[in-house]
Order: structure tokens, then sequence, then C-alpha cells
């Protein structure tokens, strides 16, 4: 059975780099594989083992650990989760090249924002603005948020109750803009209400995010 984990993931950093471990038991040269750790508490546990005195670095999408897969250099060639510290060879959960992690393992997605992202359920439907474009067209955006707090913030100045849906990952979002398809054409991120107006800094077309974005996999 494959190895699976969620996000995030943690790394330690050390001199300018990430922890890695060594099999000192195999005959040089000795492939170095990248400690990857699937808690903080599992990272937690390591460093103090190792006392090593860091903040461990979260990637929390597999985009920014593919970005991260890629800028290894030799002689890191491999990659261990949740490493033991307490053993001359290398003991994990997971042993992995990581070539074969980048090419089987891991989906990045091209979303425009990081996972997980909320909306908010309100009596009329979801929290969405409206407006015109130049040409004077109608458009409607489903309101999305990148953080309960900021969706629990936009209830709060709207005055109207409403649930937070948590959508954890692409396909679920993906799935969940499908279903409104028929009412809304625009994406607003993490909108706000000022003095009675409704407004977002970033706003996308539903059709670009479907069709460019949000791709199934």
């Amino acid at each position: 059975m494959p190895f699976v984990w969620s996000y995030p993931v943690y790394l330690i950093p050390l001199e300018g780099g990430y922890v890695s471990v060594v099999d000192a038991e195999q005959p040089e040269p000795r492939p170095h594989h990248l400690a990857v750790f699937t808690t903080a508490e599992t990272a937690g546990t390591f460093m103090q083992q190792c006392q090593i005195w860091a903040e461990p670095r979260a990637l929390r999408n597999a985009r920014e650990f593919s970005w991260l897969l890629q800028s290894l250099r030799q002689p890191v060639t491999r990659v261990a989760f949740d490493p033991r510290a307490d053993t001359p060879s290398v003991q994990c959960r997971w042993n992995v090249g990581v070539t074969e992690l980048l090419q089987d393992h891991l989906q990045p997605d091209s979303s425009p924002w990081n996972y997980p992202v909320y909306v908010v359920r309100q009596p009329e439907g979801y929290a969405s603005i409206e407006g015109r474009t130049p040409q004077g067209d109608r458009w409607t955006a489903v309101g999305l948020f990148s953080s309960r707090d900021k969706a629990a913030a936009y209830v709060s100045s709207s005055g109207i109750p409403g649930t937070t849906q948590e959508l954890v990952d692409v396909r679920r979002t993906r799935g969940f803009l499908q279903s409104l398809s028929a009412a809304v054409n625009a994406v607003a991120l993490d909108p706000v209400i000022d003095q009675g107006t409704h407004s977002a800094a970033h706003c996308f077309s539903l059709a670009t995010l479907l069709n460019k974005y949000l791709t199934p996999r």
C-alpha cells in the first residue's frame, strides 16, 4: 500500500539548508536523504534528540513540496519520511528517491491559492458579490476565503448569519464551483465589506479557473 501523507509537512533548517540523514552502514558514496516530517511533533522530537535548535519550515501543499524537491542537489537524492534519530542506519516510515517522488507521487496543482479555502453558506445561497463589467454586463462572484477568520469577519460585516464550509483540495473546490456555474461567473478571493461596499482585491473568471488552474488530475 503506498505511503500517504497530508499537508503541511515539515523540514528542519540547518546551516543554510535542511537536515538530511545518511546510512552510515552503507559504503561510500552514501546517498543523503532529506528528512521530511509529517507532523510538527515528530520534527520537534527529532530536533530534541539531535540537539538542533531551529524553527521547522512547513510546506503547505504539493506545489511547495515539488518546488523544494526540484531545488535539491547532490548528494541529496532520496527522501526519508519521519526518520528516527537514534540509529546509524536510515530507519523511517518511507524511503523514496527524489525523482520517483516527483514523477509518481506528487500532483501539484496550479490553484492561485493555498488549501484549505472556505466559503460561507447563507440563507439565500453562498456569500457573493455582484457588479458590472465596463461593457455593462452583470457578473456574480462567489466569495472564497483563505482563512476561517477572514470568512468570519465577512459574515460579521454583512450582518447576515452564515455557516463556514471548508474546501480542502483542488478536486473539491473544482466540484463546488462547477455546481454554481449556472448562477456564478467569477470568484472573489477574500472579499470584504467597507461602509456597505463589497469588494475584493482579486477576482477570477470562473471559466478561466476551471479551464486553466483548477484542472482535473
